[in-house]
């Protein structure tokens, strides 16, 4: 299992996790947002870190 599948499979198992419990309780508390907002900050950090040569290349090109 290389590094981006762990990383779904932690964000979709956080994510699960917290819809469940979303659907449990009224309304979502700060750390559930907390936790929605570090997982998509991973993901972020991940795909710049594997597309970011590609991309500062394409745009290299342009200028």
């Amino acid at each position: 299992m290389n590094i981006i599948d762990r990383l779904l499979f932690t964000v979709l198992v956080v994510t699960g996790s917290a819809q469940d419990k979303a659907r449990r309780e009224e309304g979502a508390s700060a750390v559930e947002y907390a936790v929605l907002v570090a997982a998509v900050a991973i993901a972020v950090g991940a795909a710049v870190a594997l597309f970011g040569p590609q991309l500062s290349a394409a745009f290299a090109d342009l200028i």
